[in-house]
């Protein structure tokens, strides 16, 4: 079978072993040596003839990356998706939800050097990302594990998530997205049930007057609903952003004189304890200075944590050898 890989040997990469592949190949996870592997998204050259069958092209992926259960490969299999997706995003996105299932496995794969290198092509998937809905169901399958790779004890894999979290934000309102935030907002992880919430008031603070066309009723329901469990919850940081959010949100359904209270109650169908969690939030003027300022200090850093990981530059480049 004719290789579908391209070649790009322009490799920008660090010959040098840290922590986290001397802890990944403790475990036989990662090989360590001074070969390069990362290619940087400005050095993927394009192999492909704009007229090229992609269908054909990404048929005859699956097929290899189906028949060959070895890890270089689907290494390989990848710098070519991040190929495609740099010069033919649109020509290639529709394939994407075929590829769900080895994008999971190459996410989570316990050589952390194909998880690092697909969340690279996740982020720059996400930084063309145009609100297409072909995009949808991949989406539903793969933001969950994007979350679960920001709180990896691998700085590299935190650091590529996040920033692919980040790219995310910047597309705007999609149900989804808004879907798999809402639910991950209670997960039994602190640290993602924070910051999936944080991600999700971005994006609504993003999405202003377009958030009612972006999304849908139902996803609309569910976001308010989400906001008034966060307000009732136990997460201090999630109770203040969602304060923020309850007022952002009034801001913008009392608009020409509506009535707030009346859109939920009778466009949204929130319960009267809801709509009162909601109304209350806005009204308190907190007496404890110093469990307000903790607070504050928690999601400023969990915010600049967030901004600094989101820059691609920062990323680590690990070096392993490809050879056979």
């Amino acid at each position: 079978m004719t290789s579908t890989t391209c070649s790009t040997p322009n490799r920008k990469s660090v010959s040098f072993e840290n922590n986290e592949q001397r802890r990944s190949g403790a475990r036989g996870a990662t090989p360590t040596s001074t070969t390069n592997i990362y290619t940087a998204f400005d050095d993927l050259a394009n192999c492909y003839e704009d007229n090229s069958n992609f269908g054909a092209i990404i048929s005859e992926l699956k097929e290899q990356i189906e028949s060959e259960d070895n890890w270089r490969i689907h290494f390989a299999a990848v710098e070519t998706l991040r190929v495609l997706n740099k010069y033919y995003p649109n020509e290639i996105r529709k394939y994407f939800a075929d590829l769900v299932t080895f994008l999971q496995k190459s996410l989570e794969s316990l050589r952390s050097n194909l998880s690092k290198n697909t969340l690279m092509l996740i982020r720059e998937v996400f930084q063309s990302y145009k609100h297409s809905q072909a995009l949808d169901s991949f989406l539903n399958e793969i933001l969950p594990i994007i979350l679960e790779k920001s709180v990896s004890e691998h700085s590299f894999l935190k650091s590529e998530a996040r920033a692919a979290l980040k790219a995310l934000e910047k597309t705007g309102c999609n149900n989804n997205v808004i879907q798999v935030h809402c639910s991950k907002s209670f997960d039994k992880n602190g640290v993602i049930s924070e910051l999936s919430f944080q991600s999700l008031t971005d994006i609504i603070q993003q999405a202003k007057e377009n958030l009612t066309k972006d999304i849908s009723h139902d996803i609309l329901e569910t976001l308010f609903h989400t906001v008034a469990q966060s307000l009732d919850g136990k997460r201090a940081v999630n109770k203040r952003v969602a304060k923020g959010l309850c007022e952002q949100l009034k801001r913008l359904f009392s608009e020409g004189g509506k009535d707030f209270d009346g859109y939920m109650r009778e466009n949204l169908k929130l319960k009267e304890t809801e709509i009162q969690i909601i109304n209350e939030s806005m009204k308190k003027s907190t007496h404890n200075t110093r469990a307000v300022f903790s607070c504050f200090i928690k999601t400023k850093k969990l915010k600049q944590e967030v901004d600094k990981n989101s820059n691609p530059a920062n990323f680590t480049l690990v070096s392993i050898n490809l050879k056979k």
